[in-house]
């Protein structure tokens, strides 16, 4: 697939989390999307545009995470998502 510029060789595999967030400050930011699947994705996006992401994930994760995803143009096929719920919550603080 030499030339194109919609395919990458690289697949991710990793978690996806509804990340709740307290500063320093005492700020919070609550159920924002995380997880090291997300992470690495937009850590390598400025070499590779359209990794490939596999991850499990519960039917009780925000559809819009995984949209999110997808309008960055990361290839979302390889998240599968089961009929179960799947505790996805980190707390970070």
């Amino acid at each position: 697939m030499a030339g194109d510029d919609s395919y990458s060789p690289y697949l991710i595999i990793g978690n996806l989390s509804r990340d709740f967030l307290l500063t320093r400050e005492g700020n919070d930011i609550n159920d924002i999307p995380g997880g090291h699947l997300l992470y690495t994705a937009i850590g390598m996006s400025p070499w590779e545009k359209h990794p490939g992401l596999a991850a499990r994930v519960g039917k009780n994760l925000p559809r819009e995470f995984i949209d999110k995803l997808s309008a960055y143009q990361f290839d979302i096929s390889g998240i599968k998502t089961i009929d179960a719920d799947i505790e996805h919550r980190h707390f970070i603080s």
